[in-house]
């Protein structure tokens, strides 16, 4: 019972902590564009507050793109497959007694760093910036055609 107390004690503490660290600002939209926004925050398995924390600041930051989501879902299982593996391994360890060895525990550790960071990427926006000098270098041929538009762009925005 006395834990229950301490938890509730513990629990009460960290609210207010994040109430002074953190401000609550309530937002509306339409519904056409509420549906949009719920749509994209599902596609990159987000809640729907994180995307719009995103946007926002990748909004104030720069122009940004987010990352291709089929990719992205794709290593993601892959991760998670191999932490299965870890997994299993170690359950066959136990069963038959035989201590995990300290080389099994550094890899799994190794990675779910690795999987936290691979998701810490994924849903990150990206720069645009970054993107497209990326893209070019892989892609030189899009070079003369992406100076075409950029040049029509420009004689439209100078008219």
């Amino acid at each position: 019972m006395n834990t229950s107390k301490d938890r509730k004690a513990y629990l009460k503490q960290k609210k207010k902590e994040h109430r002074q660290k953190n401000r609550t600002i309530s937002i509306s939209f339409p519904n056409s564009i509420a549906s949009q926004m719920e749509k994209e925050a599902q596609k990159h398995r987000l809640k729907l507050a994180a995307y719009i924390k995103q946007c926002v600041a990748a909004q104030r930051e720069k122009e940004y793109l987010l990352p291709n989501v089929e990719e992205a879902q794709q290593i993601e299982m892959l991760l998670r497959n191999y932490g299965n593996n870890i997994n299993q391994i170690a359950r066959q360890c136990n069963r038959s007694e035989i201590p995990p060895a300290p080389a099994m525990q550094q890899v799994y550790t190794l990675l779910r760093k690795l999987e936290t960071e691979l998701n810490d990427l994924f849903r990150r926006p990206r720069d645009l910036i970054e993107y497209t000098k990326e893209a070019l270098e892989e892609n030189p041929r899009y070079v003369a055609p992406l100076l075409h538009v950029l040049s029509t762009y420009i004689k439209a925005l100078c008219s």
